[in-house]
């Protein structure tokens, strides 16, 4: 049980360009949309959503160059 909670709470960074960011949060928004249509819960996807929308931007140390 403790290797389950150890995974659980596990964090992963990743780098999305502009595009990126915008087809998974419509590819979540239509996944939370059929959850919905289809009477499950879609708590878990409006949590991801949330963080995805308020996780920080950060710039690049090289500027358009990258």
């Amino acid at each position: 049980m403790k290797e389950v909670e150890s995974v659980k709470n596990k964090k992963y960074q990743i780098r999305l360009d502009e595009y990126e960011r915008g087809v998974l949060l419509n590819s979540l928004m239509e996944m939370r949309n059929c959850l919905i249509c289809d009477g499950k819960d879609a708590e878990p996807v409006n949590e991801l959503l949330l963080k995805i929308i308020e996780a920080p931007k950060k710039a690049s140390l090289f500027g358009r160059w990258c």
